[in-house]
């Protein structure tokens, strides 16, 4: 008789068959109840559980057919309701897709007791998860997700001990996981992501996208799983706790769950190392710890992972070398290891995963060359090896990756020249070599890559022209070739083939010739950079869309008119521009009356060029204006009034020029954002407004050099942003808000004097540097002791006016003070001690008063020498060369040096002065001896004058002894 007809083999079948009817039968109670339909009625408790869970919400749409009329009595004829069709018992809710929905989950719905299947994701539900939902007993899928449900996990839900799908991701859940959880045998798919796995994932990259704020979100949080409980759970297949606050150690069990094919733990608090037990996890498709704290070594028991195709591990802290053993994950279609402290050299091993789409290393301590052995993986689409200490040469391999679209190598070490076979990447998209030492010329080839849209080569040692056959590429949006020894023009055929670009910059480099009009030649143009060049000739025609023009350091003449106006449009018409630099050039002229309908202008820097021209009243700057530099032209009038309507100007910038006029009131009032003002080197006169304090942003006031008379006012301690706030870590915090408004670019600079001399200062400096100058002008009166509430001061600048009174004794406040002159004025008494305990001082001039006493001549002080001090004929002591009454004179001499010891040095009598002197004997006597020696005339010369000078002390000798004697 044959196996499987034997009774001994058909009862047990027979049993088991049951045993799996039984176990599916409710769902093939849901397929009878969607095929019959007709007959079935509800009964009546359930269908007042779920009028109950109807009426417990705010909002329901498209939930006509639930009702109590007699048409709608049989609940089981409701949408998203399915029943058995011999029980009557609800089976199944499903309001996905179905209904739009708002309120809590009514308890009422732990009555559906036969309830196998239920699914309220994607609606607007709050509340807390009914804990009456742990009496479905008979529930095999539970989805909840995409709500707004919060409060903690009900341990109850450990009841459902014929659960095999749960779905609570994307709430707000919080606490941690219930142990009960162990009791979830039959689970297989468990899903409490915060983000429901919403990121992009890019051949096998995964990259969080537009996540708002995660600390504003609730989280699970707590341990993970408890170890007891996980142990249980041996029927899981998927897990996703992605994006929550759990934390501890993952633990080792986890490895005997050796069913699971899918494990999102990224986006937690997770530490420790990772268990090598994941190892024996053989059925293993995707794994990602990414963005934990996971610390220590990859284990090299992921080699044994056979059917791994996805590894992310992206943000943690591991360290040490990636593992040979990873030549054996033959499946792998995605690698990201990048964000972490790995170091040593990329394995040659690498080149064997030849499935490989995505590679990401980039961001690590990896060092050595790139194997050649990448050049292997044909179906790579994906390479970031950026943030690196990669040296050595490009692989000419790598031109063997012809399914490449994205290759990131920047800011590494690479050296030497772009291998050739670079142009058989036909596929790629989007290069950025830039941050290296690259050298040599730009390959002609690479106008092969006909795909191209991103190329970035900055900040290298490229030198050359850029060749003609790269304007070919016309898919090219973005080109970056800055900060290079590029040098040359660029030809025709860029300007003409180049019309797709909307990101260009070429700043930094030795070109030169003139610019083309861009309205024509680049229509989608939005941002150029062609600063520190020799470009020449007039200024383009700006493209309409344009939002970003630097032209700064070159030589570009004429005026700004073609700033705003088209040719073939007889009015001005509106841009998109948000910046405009063309500083330092040859440019010319009044300002055009069209930049008022320059509606998105922010930033203006028309710093030194020979501007020229009176700005009247009636003159309208853009209301948008954030920052307006005119530094060092020849503009006249009173700009002030004309810029009342800017009242979000945070730079003003305006030395150096012709304005004139008072300084009025409103600016205080209207100009609230202001965070540097500059009127030094003008013609404006009166006092200084009181409104001036107002400006609670201001970091930088610079006013010298002007006719302003009247007293300091002594509200400026009201100036908060030139406070220095105490952290708890004891050092200072300075209030900024430059970041806020500052135009993009590190180029952006303002001009300022400083310590005495012309400087450019960028945003990030500016951060720190606050200071007052309000030298050279008429100031009267005293200086205000609330000045030294300013304990974020970095200079201070009085001079050359006409002050009276004595140094403030609270100045020892300012402890951040690098630069203080008070000098030529008239101040009286003594200098206070606390100077000499300002460690940061590094200038300090209080020359040309009437101060009187001894210098405090002690710790910091003596690194200032008697230049410092001069002019005050009343001061005594060292560094000046007259001691005070009772000092010891032997011991005071003039110190003209700055020397930190304190000693006095003769800067006059020194090593170089006896060195110089015995250089003259020598030259000197040679002169003298080698024209006597070589010249027979002026020998014969100079030894009759010697007998003639003889002769005549030797009458003069004999003539005062007669007289004597005589």
């Amino acid at each position: 008789m044959k196996p499987f007809t034997s009774i001994k083999f058909f009862i047990p079948l027979h049993i088991l068959g049951c045993l799996i009817l039984w176990s599916i039968k409710p769902i093939l109670g849901v397929t009878s109840s969607l095929r019959q339909g007709v007959g079935v009625r509800c009964l009546e408790r359930e269908r007042l559980a779920l009028l109950n869970f109807k009426d417990g919400l705010r909002y329901a749409e498209r939930m006509d057919s639930w009702g109590n009329e007699d048409h709608k009595k049989d609940c089981c004829k409701w949408q998203g309701v399915l029943c058995h069709n011999r029980t009557n018992h609800v089976v199944a809710l499903n309001l996905k897709d179905v209904y739009l929905i708002r309120g809590n989950i009514s308890e009422a719905l732990g009555n559906l007791v036969a309830l196998s299947y239920l699914d309220l994701s994607g609606q607007e539900l709050e509340g807390r998860i009914p804990y009456a939902l742990g009496n479905l007993t008979f529930l095999s899928h539970l989805d909840l997700s995409n709500n707004r449900l919060e409060g903690g996990i009900p341990d109850s839900l450990g009841n459902l001990i014929h659960l095999s799908h749960l779905d609570l991701s994307q709430n707000k859940l919080e606490d941690g996981i219930p142990h009960t959880f162990g009791n979830l045998r039959s689970l297989s798919h468990l899903y409490m992501s915060l983000y429901n796995g919403r990121y992009r994932r890019e051949y096998g990259m995964i990259t969080p996208e537009a996540w708002g704020n995660p600390e504003t979100l609730s989280r699970l949080k707590g341990s993970w799983i408890p170890e007891a409980a996980l142990g249980n759970l041996t029927s899981l297949v998927h897990v996703d706790l992605s994006f929550n606050s759990l934390g501890g150690r993952i633990p080792d069990v986890l490895g005997n769950l050796t069913f699971l094919v899918h494990v999102d733990l990224s986006g937690n608090n997770l530490q420790g190392r990772i268990p090598d037990s994941l190892g024996n996890l053989r059925s293993l498709s995707n794994l990602s710890l990414s963005y934990n704290m996971l610390e220590d070594g990859i284990p090299p028991s992921f080699g044994e992972l056979k059917f791994l195709s996805l590894l992310l591990l992206r943000g943690n802290n591991l360290q040490g070398r990636i593992p040979d053993s990873f030549r054996n994950l033959a499946s792998l279609l995605g690698l990201d290891l990048a964000h972490n402290k790995l170091d040593g050299g990329i394995p040659s091993a690498l080149g064997n995963l030849t499935s490989l789409l995505g590679l990401d290393l980039s961001a690590n301590m990896l060092e050595g060359r790139i194997p050649d052995s990448l050049g292997n993986l044909a179906s790579l689409v994906w390479l970031d090896l950026s943030y690196n200490k990669l040296d050595g040469g490009i692989p000419t391999a790598l031109g063997n990756l012809v399914s490449l679209t994205y290759m990131d190598l920047h800011q590494n070490k690479l050296q030497k020249r772009i291998p050739n076979s670079f142009g058989n990447l036909a596929s790629l998209v989007q290069l950025d070599l830039s941050f290296n030492i690259l050298q040599g010329e730009i390959p002609v080839t690479m106008g092969n890559m006909t795909t191209l849209s991103s190329l970035d080569l900055s900040n290298n040692m490229f030198e050359g022209s850029i060749p003609n056959a790269l304007w070919a590429v016309s898919s090219l949006s973005a080109f970056d070739i800055s900060n290079n020894s590029i040098f040359g023009t660029i030809t025709n055929s860029f300007w003409e083939n180049s019309s797709g670009l909307i990101f260009l910059d070429m700043s930094h480099n030795q070109i030169f010739g003139p610019v083309p009009d861009l309205w024509s030649n680049f229509p989608k143009l939005l941002t150029m950079d062609l600063s520190f060049n020799e470009f020449n000739g007039s200024l383009p025609r700006f493209p309409p869309g344009l939002e970003v023009m630097k032209l700064r350091n070159n030589k570009i003449s004429g005026t700004l008119n073609g700033i705003c106006s088209d040719t073939n449009v007889s009015d001005t018409k509106p841009y998109n521009l948000n910046l405009l630099d063309v500083s330092n050039n040859l440019l010319s002229g009044e300002l055009p009356t069209c930049l008022h309908n320059l509606e998105s202008l922010m930033h203006i820097n028309l710093a030194n060029n020979n501007f020229s021209g009176e700005i009247q009243d009636t003159f309208r700057w853009p209301r948008s204006l954030s920052s307006l530099h005119l530094w060092n032209n020849s503009f006249r009038g009173e700009i002030l009034k004309s810029l009342r309507g800017c009242s979000g100007l945070h730079y003003l910038v305006l030395g150096k020029n012709y304005f004139r006029g008072k300084i009025p009131a409103w600016i205080g009032e209207r100009l609230s954002h202001l965070s540097v003002l500059s009127l030094a080197s003008n013609y404006f006169y009166g006092s200084l407004p009181s409104t001036l304090c107002n400006l609670q942003n201001l970091q930088v006031l610079d006013i010298s050099s002007n006719k302003i008379s009247g007293i300091i006012p002594s509200c400026l301690n009201n100036l908060m942003s030139m406070h220095s706030d105490e952290t708890i870590l004891g050092t200072r915090k300075h209030n900024s808000t430059l970041y806020s408004w500052a135009p993009p670019g590190e180029d952006d600079r303002v001009n300022v004097e400083w310590k005495g001399n012309e400087a450019e200062e960028n945003p990030e400096t500016l951060l720190f540097l606050k200071f007052i100058d309000l030298s050279g002008n008429n100031l009267v009166g005293e200086i205000p002791n609330e000045v030294t509430d300013l304990d974020g001061l970095i200079a201070l600048n009085l001079s050359g006016n006409h002050l009276v009174g004595s140094i403030p004794r609270d100045i020892g406040r300012l402890q951040l003070l690098n630069f203080l002159d008070l000098s030529k004025n008239n101040l009286t008494g003594s200098i206070p001690d606390v100077l000499s305990q300002m460690s940061h001082l590094g200038v300090l001039n209080l020359s040309y008063n009437n101060l009187s006493g001894k210098i405090p001549w002690n710790s910091h002080l003596m690194t200032f020498n008697s230049y410092s001090f001069l002019g005050n004929p009343k001061l005594c002591g060292a560094p000046l060369s007259y001691p005070c009454p009772g000092d010891d004179e032997k011991h005071v001499k003039p110190n003209f040096t700055n020397n930190a010891d304190g000693k006095d040095v003769d800067k006059f009598i020194s090593k170089g002065f006896y060195i110089s002197m015995m250089f003259g004997f020598i030259l000197g006597f040679w002169c003298v001896f080698a024209a006597l020696l070589l010249n027979r005339t002026c020998r014969f010369a100079y030894f009759r004058m010697l007998v003639a000078v003889k002769d005549w002390l030797y009458v003069k000798i004999v003539a005062c002894y007669n007289r004597w004697h005589g």
